[in-house]
């Protein structure tokens, strides 16, 4: 995949050499649709939903369950630098985001395919860690929203990126799409 950044702002459909983009839907600044690009000879397909202050990516094919999600921006910040404009359109920082997140989907699908007893014995290391803590935990069902399992959240992404290399954008989303896969 080439990254490209293409600084077009977008009416209903965008397209790049990476990636496009369809809204769906507009209702009061928050952008829902769908996301296509294609890797490898492989065709993904995406929800996405984007604000002035959040950017999420729900993966829909070739299978579900990736999850991952840009910083949210502080309401003080967004008028400087939102992920969409006052015009409801994209901004160039939206759309840099959505290439960072589309790198997540592809990096956890090629893990998936090609590492995932890997993924499965990082994240047994982390359950053992917070079981110890909380006894009532199940396996692949660690809350990813609950503040006090945000350390497990963190020390799940701190030793995927040391251990395969990528720094996920979000830890509560790479928890998540984890458990999603271990799931499955």
């Amino acid at each position: 995949m080439f990254v490209t950044h293409d600084n077009t702002l977008l009416a209903s459909q965008k397209g790049t050499n990476d990636f496009v983009l369809n809204i769906e839907s507009n209702i009061q600044g928050q952008l829902q649709g769908t996301i296509q690009f294609d890797y490898l000879h492989q065709h993904f397909e995406c929800s996405v939903m984007m604000s002035a202050s959040d950017i999420k990516i729900k993966s829909l094919f070739p299978f579900r369950g990736l999850v991952t999600a840009a910083p949210s921006i502080p309401s003080y910040d967004i008028t400087q630098s939102g992920y969409v404009t006052f015009e409801d359109s994209i901004s160039k920082k939206g759309n840099q985001q959505l290439v960072w997140l589309i790198l997540d989907i592809i990096h956890l699908y090629n893990l998936s395919r090609l590492k995932l007893t890997s993924i499965k014995e990082v994240y047994d290391e982390v359950f053992l860690v917070a079981q110890k803590n909380d006894p009532s935990l199940s396996y692949g069902k660690i809350n990813p929203h609950q503040t006090i399992n945000e350390k497990y959240t963190e020390l799940l992404k701190k030793k995927l990126k040391r251990k395969h290399k990528h720094d996920y954008t979000t830890a509560i989303g790479l928890l998540a799409s984890v458990q999603n896969l271990i799931l499955q």
